[in-house]
C-alpha cells in the first residue's frame, strides 16, 4: 500500500475515513471545514494517486526512496 505515501497525513485519514465509509458530516467535523470543502479534498487526494498510478509509478515518492 505504497500509495498512501504520495498523500500528506491528513489525506490519508480523509481517504481511509471515506474507505471505511463514515459519513461526510463526521469527516467534516474531524477536519474543521464544511461537507463540499471535505468533498473537495477528498476528491483532490484521490486525484494524486490516479495521477501517479497513471504514469506508471508504482515504487516509494521520491522524497523517500532517494
Amino acid at each position: 500500500m505504497r500509495w498512501v505515501l504520495w498523500l500528506a497525513e491528513e489525506e490519508r485519514h480523509l481517504v481511509w475515513m471515506r474507505a471505511e465509509e463514515w459519513p461526510w458530516k463526521d469527516i467534516a467535523r474531524r477536519f474543521a471545514c464544511d461537507r463540499n470543502t471535505a468533498r473537495r479534498r477528498w476528491r483532490k487526494a484521490l486525484g494524486v494517486m490516479v495521477h501517479h498510478l497513471s504514469e506508471g509509478d508504482i515504487g516509494l515518492p521520491n522524497f523517500i526512496s532517494s
